[in-house]
């Protein structure tokens, strides 16, 4: 299926809450170490925090994902693990032997190169290729972001019970006052 940009887009955003399930309690942290030093602060300032947490929490990953993960279809399969997959069967990196007659006859297949991108991408696929080292770093790079991924999700709900705690202390004692 046939993704236009703007339904990429769509997506990607509708992805950003499975992905980033801290998304709406991040503020709650950043905002408290933000202005816990300095309270007087103007309106400039906390416009300016909040579009700081909006371009690192929402734009960057929203980006990330249309561009780069969405695009990255392994017959309905997505992830980091797809994005591997498709690495190792189009470019003949993969630890394992798992290449089918068909990528063998499509990736030994030459063009002319048009571009100084598409050749330096042809260079990247034949040291995949030829590399073992390249081979195992490749896959114990998407180890350590799948693992990345796994302890966000643990980590992640302590801290923002933490931290929403700490924030409502804050809160609490400023109304007092």
């Amino acid at each position: 299926q046939e993704f236009t940009m703007g339904r990429s887009i769509v997506l990607a955003l509708q992805t950003l809450g499975v992905v980033f399930g801290d998304v709406g309690t991040s503020p709650l942290y950043t905002f408290d170490i933000m202005f816990n030093k300095y309270p007087n602060t103007s309106k400039e300032d906390v416009l300016g925090a909040l579009s700081l947490v909006i371009y690192t929490l929402i734009l960057i990953p929203l980006l990330k994902y249309t561009l780069i993960v969405l695009w990255g279809n392994d017959d309905g399969e997505g992830g980091i693990f797809a994005l591997y997959s498709l690495i190792c069967r189009n470019a003949k990196a993969s630890l394992l032997p798992n290449q089918l007659p068909s990528d063998t006859r499509i990736s030994s297949f030459q063009l002319k190169v048009p571009s100084v991108e598409l050749e330096r991408s042809l260079r990247i696929k034949e040291r995949l290729e030829t590399s073992s080292m390249l081979k195992k770093l490749l896959l114990m790079l998407v180890l350590f972001g799948t693992s990345m991924v796994i302890a966000d999700g643990v980590v992640t709900p302590a801290m923002s019970v933490m931290s929403a705690v700490n924030g409502l202390k804050v809160g609490i004692s400023s109304v007092n006052e």
